[in-house]
């Protein structure tokens, strides 16, 4: 950065926000040599452009202006980080993988694949052997760094039933923990059986707890048989073709329907009478309204469905 605050012959001079703009090249006043000084000591500079002048007041002028001392022409281009690196050489680093990552001119630090960022304790210019990596773009990093990494863990497609009031679909399965009569068609099953050949459907897990048990991920595809029927001759359809297809899951799974009460309630029957209060319950079972208030009168009822 700035060294001394007017420039001297044979310096360059950088504009210090010209790489903030998108797609930055060298334009005309980006990079200015300084060529000399006039009869009156002013600074005389050429840019990049070719563009010659003479500055008649040194001390605004340059603000916005560093002298660059690693620039040594106008094919001079500043580093631009971050810069990764990889060590090439065989007896270098060992234990967990990680690439270095230079943040900034003296700033490295060492990515690991879990994302643990370890910064170096001296500056990249200090490095004994720096010679020995070798410059790779920010996509080969992620690339190593994702192949180096932990195997990704496995989504299993059942998931375990832990919740003691699931109620068991019959196409959940269960898995008996010990030597248990589990019904006339299914003895000692070994494996895992559906809930419905175990007739254990519509139970909950907490009832059938000598088994274990477990559902299909919901967000998996299902296969649904599909037959084909197709008019004979007689008039009558006949199948002709039946096959399994895959089909994807809805995204929005019904839950459930309950019935809305439209209620006015109350404790004395002066306000029922003149309807002062009014509340909506939802629930199947009207005696849950009735039970917490002494008088209740139903003006409407509506039947809707809950969606997860």
């Amino acid at each position: 950065m700035t060294t001394n605050k007017t420039p001297q012959p044979g310096e360059w001079w950088v504009d210090s926000h010209w790489n903030k703009r998108p797609n930055a090249e060298f334009g005309k006043g980006d990079m200015m040599f300084i060529a000399g000084r006039d009869v009156k000591e002013r600074t005389i500079y050429q840019d990049c452009s070719g563009f010659i002048a003479i500055v008649y007041d040194d001390n605004s002028f340059w603000d916005g202006y560093h002298h660059e001392p690693a620039c040594t022409g106008w094919d001079w281009k500043p580093e631009v980080f971050p810069q990764w690196y990889q060590r090439i050489d065989e007896t270098g680093e060992t234990g967990d993988f990680f690439v270095n990552k230079r943040v900034d001119a003296t700033k490295t630090v060492r990515v690991y694949p879990d994302g643990r960022e370890v910064v170096w304790d001296y500056p990249w210019e200090e490095c004994p052997y720096v010679n020995q990596y070798v410059q790779i773009t920010e996509a080969e990093a992620m690339e190593m760094l994702e192949a180096n990494g932990p195997e990704p863990a496995v989504v299993e497609d059942w998931v375990e039933l832990t919740d003691p009031n699931h109620v068991l679909r019959p196409t959940d399965e269960g898995n008996a923990t010990g030597n248990v009569d589990v019904g006339q068609d299914v003895t000692n099953s070994v494996g895992w059986v559906k809930a419905k050949n175990l007739r254990r459907d519509g139970q909950t897990v907490g009832r059938n707890t000598w088994a274990r048990w477990r559902c299909r991920r919901r967000d998996l595809p299902v296969i649904v048989p599909v037959v084909t029927h197709e008019p004979a001759s007689n008039g009558e359809f006949v199948e002709t073709r039946r096959e399994n297809v895959l089909v994807e899951p809805a995204k929005r799974e019904l839950v459930r329907t309950v019935t809305l009460y439209f209620v006015f309630y109350t404790d004395t029957p002066e306000d029922l009478e003149s309807f002062s209060h009014s509340v909506v319950f939802g629930t199947d079972d009207l005696n849950d309204i009735r039970g917490n208030w002494k008088f209740v009168q139903v003006y409407d009822s509506r039947v809707v469905t809950l969606e997860e």
